[in-house]
Order: structure tokens, then sequence, then C-alpha cells
């Protein structure tokens, strides 16, 4: 805000350089355009909405070039999660799964244990 009003003051000086307040009927000191006073202060204030508009303007495309930043990053970051969440997934999903040679140990295990059952029941039995 302070950079702001020390613009406007330096644009408000820059425009008053080599000004010189004239009477009525007085001979100017140089040749140029001599404006009414209330033309020179609309020009004057003209000016300085200008900068104004030009600050505004520029900090406005700061403002959307770095939002365009900000957004492919967390782009980029959504891209590497959504990967890792799909590997994790993958990851875990062949975790769980039997191979054929776990089916057939335990197709074996739950035979001998039927097996094993049957014969110590028959030898309680007897």
């Amino acid at each position: 805000m302070s950079l702001f009003l020390i613009s406007l003051v330096s644009i408000s000086n820059a425009l008053a350089e080599g000004a010189i307040v004239l009477k009525k009927d007085e001979k100017a000191p140089f040749s140029g355009v001599l404006l009414p006073e209330d033309i020179a202060n609309q020009l004057k204030n003209d000016s300085i909405d200008k900068y104004r508009y030009k600050l505004i303007n520029e900090s406005l495309e700061k403002s959307l070039t770095l939002t365009k930043d900000n957004l492919e990053i967390t782009e980029k970051q959504n891209t590497v999660l959504f990967e890792r969440n799909i590997n994790m997934t993958k990851a875990l999903n062949s975790s769980r799964e039997m191979t054929n040679w776990e089916r057939i140990a335990w197709f074996g295990a739950g035979i001998l244990t039927s097996i094993l059952v049957t014969y110590g029941t028959i030898q309680l039995v007897k």
C-alpha cells in the first residue's frame, strides 16, 4: 500500500516538474500550450488514473500467472498421488490373491486334516 502511495506522489511531482503558475496577462517564459486550470487538472487526474490502472493490470497479470503455476503444480501432485494409489491398490490385490500352489497346499492340508480326524475318531471309538 505504501508503495502505491509513493508512486502516486511521484507521478504528481513528475507531472508538476517545470510547471509555472501564470497570472492573467503575464508573459510565459517559454513557448508551448497553455491549458485552463480545470483541463490541466483533468489531464493530471487522467494520467494518475491511467498509471493506477496499469499497476492494477500488472498485479492482475502476476496473480493470474501465479494461479496458473499453482494449478500446474497441484495437477502434477494429483497425478503422482493417483499413480501411487493405483500401484498400492495393485500391490494389495496381488498380496490377497492365492497362487495355484497355495490352493493345492490348502486343499491337501484339508484332506490330511479330514483323514487325521477320521482316524482319531475311529481310534477313540475302539
